[in-house]
């Protein structure tokens, strides 16, 4: 029998699933939208859900030289994107993409694993559409207190909402609860992510910057982005690196970190294999962090680190 997320791997992969049905083509829209030219600079930012990536995005656009890395072919925007640029099929879509989610010939998007089946099919058709020259990957590395995060975002509808107020925020925390059923589901299709992030990587022979949640809230904006810059090939010196305050907000409090720590008492042999089973892919963003250091030393210098928040 298929588990739950094998089930949902097959049905992604198999039926037609057609975004663009709804397209009402206007070829004077679609002409003009094709003439303009095209980024050459092209990275991918793979993650899994509250890993920081939206507070990857906001600081990347803040910069005007990173493009808009947001989520164009999460299958639920997709139908949207494509009908504002008129876009009749995948290949379409993309070529729009790249012409008009661009900044200064840059282009930059975040996909999980599930969004590359949901809309490729698979990975290899996906790096062969967008032909990406750089990739990042993006975890997180406490996986527990990371399910946690999605469970409270799942119930409270709250995540790294720029909009989301102090009352927002304040009752999310009181209708906050412990649901291990959730978390336990939500492990699972992490996991998922991952796996079939890391064969995506092995199999294509990527080279991706490895990052993680709690690396990334510990650098300084402007240092992370210039990271980032550095290795997609954007220069430093082309971003507004004075701009890079995020207006994200802290939505977790106390009782993240205490059910987290509740579902490690509970399921100790559970915690233990997906220790194991993460072992190699957390040991080569480790070997990857004596990189990151050199490419730290050459952005600007950071003042005092802040403490880890819940991911924006």
């Amino acid at each position: 029998m298929l588990s739950k997320f094998e089930w949902v791997r097959e049905k992604l992969t198999a039926g037609p699933v057609n975004p663009f049905k709804d397209v009402s083509f206007d070829e004077k829209k679609f002409t003009h939208a094709m003439s303009w030219t095209p980024a050459k600079t092209r990275y991918v930012v793979f993650f899994t859900p509250r890993s920081g990536s939206s507070r990857l995005t906001d600081l990347a656009s803040r910069t005007k030289a990173l493009g808009n890395p947001g989520e164009c072919y999460n299958p639920a925007f997709v139908p949207d994107i494509a009908k504002s640029y008129s876009a009749r099929n995948l290949d379409e879509y993309t070529q729009l993409l790249l012409r008009h989610r661009q900044t200064k010939g840059v282009f930059g998007c975040e996909v999980t694993h599930m969004h590359v089946l949901a809309t490729h099919k698979t990975g290899q058709v996906f790096l062969d559409t967008l032909q990406p020259t750089s990739t990042l990957w993006l975890i997180r590395e406490d996986i527990i207190a990371q399910a946690v995060s999605v469970s409270r975002m799942m119930q409270t509808k709250v995540s790294h909402s720029v909009s989301a107020d102090a009352g927002a925020i304040a009752q999310a925390e009181q209708v906050f609860r412990y649901e291990p059923k959730v978390i336990l589901n939500v492990l699972r299709r992490m996991r998922w992510m991952e796996d079939g992030t890391e064969a995506l990587i092995r199999d294509a022979g990527l080279t991706p910057l490895r990052l993680s949640y709690e690396q990334t809230v510990r650098m300084q904006p402007r240092r992370l982005m210039a990271v980032i810059g550095k290795h997609v090939g954007v220069p430093a010196r082309r971003m507004d690196l004075d701009a890079l305050e995020s207006s994200h907000k802290k939505v977790s409090g106390e009782k993240s970190g205490d059910f987290a720590a509740r579902f490690r008492a509970e399921y100790p042999d559970l915690v233990a294999q997906l220790e194991a089973e993460r072992a190699p892919m957390l040991a080569a963003h480790a070997g990857a962090r004596t990189q990151l250091r050199q490419a730290q030393r050459a952005a600007e210098p950071d003042t005092a680190a802040k403490p880890p928040q819940d991911p924006t």
